[in-house]
């Protein structure tokens, strides 16, 4: 089911990764690794995205899980399906003639959203966003599987993987 329209959101999110983290790399001469995660919603168009901050305005990562929630508070089966995807950007600062080098890592994890809010400490919609075939959200999952399902760590595996085959 199409959430949105993903490749725009996304190649927003790779832009705007690959320009933090350029300009990190030459400000301080050091490799950069730069993140952006989003959730999108089948029933609310692909938000919040990548620009969650947009969609949450002024209010507390508490208060815009509330407003996800409460948007999705009829809705049942396949509407509350949604996708949550990391893009991580790694660059290396440029060395004088030596032109920038960068690459990018995408992880995803396809899955819906619960009716309420776990009570377990997670980050952004970690607590209220569970992965298919799995009846606990991403904050509850004990942390070594949830480093094997989630977007994050698929993303940050392919980063490793790049790092050690270099």
């Amino acid at each position: 089911a199409g959430i949105g329209n993903l490749n725009e959101i996304r190649e927003s999110a790779k832009n705007i990764g690959a320009l933090v983290a350029s300009e990190v790399a030459n400000l301080t001469g050091e490799c950069c690794i730069c993140d952006d995660c989003m959730l999108a919603v089948n029933a609310l168009g692909g938000r919040p995205g990548f620009a969650a901050s947009i969609f949450a305005g002024d209010k507390t990562p508490e208060k815009a899980m509330d407003e996800v929630l409460l948007s999705l508070k009829q809705r049942k089966g396949v509407e509350r399906n949604a996708l949550m995807t990391c893009i991580l950007v790694f660059a290396r600062p440029s060395d004088g003639d030596k032109k920038q080098e960068m690459e990018m890592f995408q992880g995803e994890v396809r899955g819906s959203i619960a009716s309420d809010k776990c009570s377990e400490v997670g980050s952004d919609f970690e607590r209220i966003f569970a992965p298919e075939g799995y009846d606990l959200t991403l904050a509850q999952l004990p942390i070594e599987e949830k480093n094997n399902i989630s977007h994050v760590g698929k993303a940050l595996y392919q980063l490793v993987t790049y790092l050690m085959y270099e």
